[in-house]
């Protein structure tokens, strides 16, 4: 068998192996109704091609994009930086992704962020503010299921 190709999809691992996309898609999500024969005949392919799901694929399926988004007024702060770790730590352990955002105290630089935070489609948003008007909270709140503000100074 060829080596990573990028643009392998579940198809592809379907032609090769002969199992369906379905059977494919419960073994890559590890759930249940694959026989352990089919399961290791399957994840041997995967890794020796080294396929990688699309990650943007399975949240246009799910719904859910596993990414939250984290806006910090700066992030050169040495307290804001222990937050930042902190955050990033418990979303690991939560099989979370961060995307990091530096405002850079700039008010105008805050909204477009959260705007591209907004159309990443993020499963939600850790914000330090410099102070939103109640419009945008608003959009937040509308966006991401669970909304919490705080226009702490830290």
């Amino acid at each position: 068998m060829k080596k990573r190709d990028n643009n392998l999809t579940l198809s592809d691992i379907s032609k090769i192996t002969g199992y369906s996309i379905t059977t494919i898609s419960r073994v890559i999500n590890n759930e249940k109704y694959v026989k352990d024969e089919t399961r290791k005949k399957i994840n041997a392919v995967i890794e020796e091609l080294e396929f990688k799901p699309f990650w943007l694929a399975r949240g246009l399926r799910t719904g859910k994009t596993d990414l939250v988004a984290v806006i910090f007024k700066d992030i050169a702060n040495s307290f804001t930086s222990q937050v930042i770790t902190s955050v990033q730590e418990t979303l690991y352990k939560m099989e979370k992704d961060i995307i990091l955002f530096n405002a850079n105290f700039d008010r105008n630089l805050e909204v477009e962020l959260l705007n591209i935070a907004l159309e990443k489609k993020v499963d939600g948003i850790i914000l330090s503010s410099m102070g939103l008007t109640a419009s945008e909270i608003s959009l937040i709140k509308k966006n991401i299921i669970q909304a919490q503000y705080s226009n702490s100074a830290y």
